[in-house]
């Protein structure tokens, strides 16, 4: 299969997110842009619940996940930890757009080692 350069939106939407062990911990519920570079800044991520009835949200950074698109899944590069103390929102909220949240993410994600080794 030859190397992906670009991605279609509809290929990322609604994916898979595993965690260190592999384990299904959710899913992407949607992208936030950058307006200045356009580019992915975060994702919004929820986690456990049933049938979309999940009010466990979190923003997390674009360089947190890594892309598998022979699976379409993405693997959250951090720990159990790390995702339990992230800075959570609530579905109907508009918290996750706000600059001093995302930066509050960003901090977190930055402090907490990753489970993988870079």
């Amino acid at each position: 299969m030859p190397e992906l350069t670009t991605l279609p939106r509809d290929l990322l939407a609604d994916n898979k997110v595993k965690n260190c062990a592999g384990q299904d911990i959710g899913r992407v519920e949607q992208f936030l842009f950058d307006p200045i570079t356009g580019q992915i800044s975060h994702a919004v991520v929820a986690f456990g619940g049933f049938l979309g009835a999940t009010d466990r949200l979190f923003a997390v950074p674009w360089h947190a996940l890594e892309l598998d698109c022979a699976t379409r899944t993405f693997h959250l590069l951090a720990d159990r930890h790390t995702l339990r103390t992230a800075p959570k929102f609530t579905r109907g909220d508009e918290d996750h757009l706000r600059i001093d949240y995302l930066e509050q993410v960003d901090a977190h994600f930055r402090q907490n080692a990753s489970c993988y080794a870079a």
